[in-house]
Parts: structure tokens; C-alpha cells; sequence
């Protein structure tokens, strides 16, 4: 293995910076429909002005709608969530397993994957089995006027539901976050490490324990003044 050059680390850079473009036009591409059929209409049942999706005019667009949301609004994004979690987790484990002791803030990451991952399912989770029921219903798979207050009540609440993870995982990052971001830096600067001590040259070690050696001695420079002057 051989350190990456600068060419390389800008070219992952691109094509990272390539590959998010991507995703907001794709993001933005799906959102064009919801845009279009999202009007303010007056409501004769509850005599009030609200803000729906108006697909009276065709169904069709409703019935994509709510597949979409199934497909592309949860089920990929587990698929990415579970891979993700999996490697930060796996990652943890072999960096607990190579040192001698065990590390609680090792334990407390390893939790908060788990956390964001178990919070996701539970927030949105129920927002999307009452969607995936309501396309039962359109296709008539299921009785529209035995589920309609199911999926009245259901859906109103699922849909505050799903929107309370976007307020709940920042807390979870808040109170965990500092540990989880120092452990994936000790990963990362052990991996470093690691490949460093591994693929350098002898001009390369020298000049490494040059600076260890400079950096501690302006370290006990900086001590001694300290004491000195108390």
C-alpha cells in the first residue's frame, strides 16, 4: 500500500463533490411533481383553506407519488443507513480488539450508530406503512371505506412522527457527538499512522522524528517557563 499523492486526493474530492451534484438534481428532479401538484384549495367537509396534493385530476400521479416515497424515501436510504452503520460498527470493533483495554467511548459510539439507526426505523417507519396502505386502497387491494378513518387518523400522526426525527437526531449528536467524532478521528489518524510507518522512506522517518523531537522539545521548553515562573 502507498500513500495517496495530491492528485488522487483531488480527484476523490471531485468526484465526491461530483457525486452530492448529482444527488440534489436527482432530489430536486423528484420533487418537480410534488411542486407541481402541492395547491391551496378551500375544503367544503371542513369548510377551511388548506394546502394539499390535488391529484383529482389523476390519479396515476398519486399512485407514483406514494411508490416513490416507499422506494427511494425509505427503503434506500435503510439499505444506506444499515451499510454506513455497519462499517462505522465494524470499524469500532477492530479498533477495540487491537488495543489492550476496552474503551468506553468506543461502547458509547458504537451506541449512538445504533441510536440514529433505531430512531430512523421508528420515526418513519409508521409513516410509511400507512402510505404503502393508502396504495392498497388506490389499487383497491384493500376496502378504501373500512381503512379511510384508519388512514385518516394514522397518516396524520405518522407524518408528525417522521418529521420529529429530523428534530431528534441532532440531539442525539449534541449529547454523543464529540466521542463519536474523536473516535472516527483516532481511526482515521491510526490508519495513517499505520500506512506511514509502513511505506516510508528513510528520508521520511528521519523527518518525522525530526519533528517529534523538535515538537517535544518546544513542549518542555514551554513547561519549564511555565514552573519557572510560578
Amino acid at each position: 500500500m502507498t500513500n495517496q499523492s495530491p492528485v488522487s486526493s483531488l480527484k476523490k474530492a471531485q468526484q465526491s463533490q461530483l457525486i452530492c451534484s448529482l444527488l440534489w438534481i436527482f432530489a430536486v428532479v423528484l420533487s418537480i411533481p410534488t411542486m407541481v401538484h402541492r395547491k391551496v384549495k378551500f375544503i367544503k367537509e371542513f369548510e377551511t383553506m388548506s394546502c394539499i396534493l390535488d391529484y383529482s385530476h389523476d390519479s396515476s400521479w398519486k399512485l407514483a407519488h406514494q411508490v416513490l416515497m416507499n422506494v427511494v424515501g425509505f427503503l434506500l436510504p435503510v439499505l444506506v443507513i444499515v451499510f454506513s452503520s455497519g462499517n462505522i460498527i465494524k470499524a469500532l470493533i477492530q479498533r477495540r480488539e487491537s488495543v489492550a483495554f476496552h474503551d468506553t467511548n468506543d461502547t458509547k459510539a458504537t451506541a449512538l450508530v445504533y441510536a440514529v439507526t433505531l430512531l430512523f426505523l421508528l420515526c418513519w417507519g409508521p409513516f410509511q406503512v400507512f402510505t404503502f396502505l393508502d396504495t392498497l386502497c388506490d389499487v383497491q387491494a384493500l376496502d378504501e371505506k373500512l381503512w379511510f378513518h384508519t388512514l385518516d387518523i394514522g397518516g396524520q400522526v405518522s407524518v408528525y412522527l417522521a418529521f420529529l426525527n429530523s428534530a431528534l437526531n441532532p440531539m442525539l449528536y449534541v449529547f454523543s457527538g464529540q466521542y463519536f467524532r474523536r473516535k472516527v478521528s483516532a481511526i482515521y489518524m491510526r490508519t495513517q499512522h499505520h500506512r506511514r510507518g509502513s511505506d516510508m522512506t528513510i528520508y521520511q522517518r528521519s523527518v518525522v522524528s525530526t519533528y517529534i523531537n523538535r515538537a517535544e522539545q518546544i513542549k518542555a521548553v514551554v513547561i519549564f517557563n511555565a514552573m519557572d515562573r510560578m
